[in-house]
C-alpha cells in the first residue's frame, strides 16, 4: 500500500512516529538515502519502505520547517 492510498488518520501516525523519533536525521537520512541511485542496495531487505519515502505528500509532511538565523 502506497502513502496516498492510506487514510488520514494512519498518515498522521506515520508522520508522527517519524518526527518524534528521537534521532531526526535518521529521518532525514531516509529520505536522502531513498532517492539515492543506490537506494535498492541500502534497502534491500527492507524495500517495502521506498514507495512510502520516495512519496512526495510524505516527504512534505516530514520536511522540518527551516529556523531563521540570521540576526
Amino acid at each position: 500500500m502506497a502513502y496516498e492510498q492510506c487514510d488520514e488518520e494512519w498518515k498522521e501516525g506515520i508522520v508522527l512516529g517519524i518526527r518524534e523519533h528521537p534521532f531526526a536525521d535518521v529521518c532525514q537520512a531516509l529520505l536522502r538515502q531513498a532517492e539515492d541511485v543506490d537506494a535498492e542496495i541500502y534497502f534491500r531487505e527492507f524495500a517495502f519502505l521506498l514507495p512510502f519515502l520516495r512519496d512526495p505528500d510524505l516527504r512534505a509532511a516530514l520536511r522540518l520547517p527551516r529556523t531563521n538565523r540570521s540576526g
